[in-house]
């Protein structure tokens, strides 16, 4: 399950390039400034079908399924948070309120999904699988 995490993980980045137009990440090339738009976006959709497929391999279906569903719905809240900072890009001011909801669709996601498939894999009862928001 880690494995498909950190693939979701690094799908976000490669989008995340495209999309602020950032030719470096931590001091090297990011694979749109080498492979171009294209590539960088197919290659990025290629990390997130193969999380999906990482999980649909679990031995337990319905365990599968649940952790598809978490992983699924942690990608939809990464495209919200990632929309949303696209639309604070540019604007003279960010209030702290929108700056922390913009988060929690990002890297909170992600962290949030990570203690969720944890929780699910050890049998957690669903009140720890998914706590209230």
């Amino acid at each position: 399950m880690s494995a498909a995490v950190e693939l979701v993980h690094n799908f976000t980045l490669l989008h995340d390039d495209v999309m602020d137009g950032d030719a470096t990440r931590r001091g090297r090339p990011t694979v749109w400034s080498v492979w171009g738009v294209g590539g960088a976006i197919l290659l990025g959709d290629a990390l997130h079908a193969t999380a999906v497929r990482i999980l649909t391999g679990l031995t337990d279906e319905c365990v599968a399924v649940r952790a598809i569903r978490r992983l699924q719905m942690s990608c939809l809240d990464l495209c919200i948070g990632q929309f949303e900072d696209c639309l604070l890009e540019g604007q003279p001011e960010v209030t702290v309120d929108d700056y922390l909801r913009m988060a929690a669709g990002k890297t909170a996601a992600l962290t949030g999904c990570c203690c969720a498939l944890g929780a699910l894999v050890a049998n957690a009862d669903d009140a720890t699988i998914e706590p209230p928001r």
